[in-house]
């Protein structure tokens, strides 16, 4: 199983459609079919499909959905080799149908598909691949590499029965598990997974949480980011801020604080670099001999005007551990609460 794509129901298609191909260098590949109740666009960068919609009506589906929400992601799709075993797993299982399976195209890809409800108002479209159109050669600008993972908001006190419900419904497995603590705020994450597929899932432990003000202002649960890897994020963010991209600052203190932690390597981090294109880093706690095993992060602002869904973009570094190669795991829980305690700091001598 792996993500398939994406799906954001926004209002204004042709303007987030200009936003997606000039900022994030993603290519269309087809038009939504005129005469259709709702617009669609299918975009391409490298392995990450994305499909923007809107509502041609307040009463169809998109329609509905901007009625309940902000603009946001509506749809999480997944592959399998098997749509019908999992369908039969997940119905059940309490699973819930909303498209019965049928073939045709999803983007550049023909297979045997259905539509799945998720938690709150997300869907899942599951799809078993028949056919996918010849990919591109790989471009030298190619700058996005595939979706690392999707981050699900829930409310207070749902954490467990969410995580349950995937766990029952689509098979996927608990890993790892954190808590972010400062002296204002807080969250749970548990992450699930299953193959490709990476889904953490977090609540709000206090009332002013970052996460409860996502649930406020996307009135209930959803997606609050989705996080794009990069093949190189230095490189990335270079050639992605003249064309817009918008990152959230990191305060001086993160990177003074930085040299304090535990584990840190001054021969293998190159702090300028990663404080001139303003880059989080993190290495998880793995064997001594992993050198090397590290994560680049960024995280865009807020896309839309509420303060609800943006982007992160992570490089997983590759390391080698017992003879083999790997990218580094994890999700860099070490920086959220870094610097979340350097902007609780700075609030205060404020």
């Amino acid at each position: 199983m792996e993500f398939h794509h994406i799906e954001f129901v926004v209002h204004r298609l042709e303007h987030w459609t200009k936003w997606f191909i000039h900022t994030l260098g993603f290519s269309p590949l087809e038009q939504g079919v005129p005469g259709t109740p709702h617009r669609s666009v299918w975009l391409r960068h490298g392995r990450v499909l994305l499909r923007l919609s809107a509502p041609g009506s307040q009463t169809d589906g998109y329609g509905q959905y901007l009625q309940a929400h902000p603009p946001g992601i509506l749809d999480v799709a997944l592959t399998t080799s098997d749509l019908d075993g999992l369908l039969s797993h997940a119905l059940a299982r309490g699973g819930k149908l909303l498209q019965p399976p049928q073939l045709g195209w999803l983007g550049d890809t023909y297979g045997y598909w259905c539509r799945l409800g998720g938690w709150g108002s997300l869907r899942h479209t599951i799809v078993e691949p028949r056919l996918q159109k010849p990919a591109k050669p790989r471009q030298p600008d190619q700058l996005l590499a595939e979706i690392d993972h999707v981050v699900l908001n829930v409310g207070s006190h749902q954490l467990q029965s969410v995580a349950r419900w995937y766990s029952s419904v689509f098979d996927l497995h608990p890993q790892q598990h954190f808590m972010i603590r400062t002296p204002n705020s807080g969250l749970n994450s548990q992450v699930m997974a299953r193959d490709r597929v990476q889904l953490p899932i977090n609540e709000p432990t206090t009332e002013n949480s970052q996460i409860q003000e996502f649930i406020v202002h996307n009135r209930g649960a959803g997606v609050q980011h989705v996080a794009l890897r990069c093949p190189c994020l230095l490189t990335t963010v270079a050639r992605l801020r003249p064309r817009g991209l918008k990152q959230l600052p990191v305060p001086p203190r993160y990177y003074q604080n930085l040299q304090q932690r535990p584990s840190y390597r001054r021969d293998v981090i190159n702090l300028q670099q990663l404080q001139q294109q303003q880059l989080l880093v993190d290495w998880p706690k793995l064997q001594p001999t992993a050198v090397g095993a590290r994560i680049l992060q960024t995280f865009t602002p807020p896309l839309f005007e509420l303060p609800t869904f943006f982007f992160e973009l992570i490089e997983r570094q590759p390391y080698t551990a017992a003879g083999s190669t790997q990218l580094t795991p994890g999700f860099g829980e070490a920086n959220f609460q870094a610097l979340f305690e350097v902007v609780e700091q700075q609030q205060r001598s404020a």
